[in-house]
């Protein structure tokens, strides 16, 4: 299974990972490999299995996210209705500081 068929109706948008938050995306993937949630031959899977287009149509840290995403839902450490909301959450702060609220 991959990220698209996990999380269905919900796409990283560019915007979503700021300047900031590629510390975040590397700390978020680091810590899920010290609790044993991710390997690097998993999260190197889900990359691989994403696809060409996610290679032109995403980010570095866009698919990392992805890969960390779909490992923690295949860990059973999230839901993707827990992600969901969660995304939905954050999409609804904005995309700035200054629009979060």
């Amino acid at each position: 299974m991959i990220w698209a068929e996990i999380l269905p109706g919900l796409s990283i948008q560019t915007n979503m990972i700021l300047p900031f938050g590629k510390k975040r995306v590397d700390a978020l993937m680091v810590l899920t490999s010290a609790a044993g949630l991710m390997t690097t031959d998993s999260l190197r899977r889900v990359l691989e299995d994403m696809g060409p287009d996610a290679y032109e149509t995403m980010t570095y840290y866009e698919r990392w996210i992805a890969s960390v995403a779909q490992n923690m839902v295949e860990a059973g450490a999230v839901t993707t209705e827990e992600l969901g909301a969660k995304m939905a959450e954050v999409r609804a702060r904005g995309t700035t500081y200054g629009a979060a609220s």
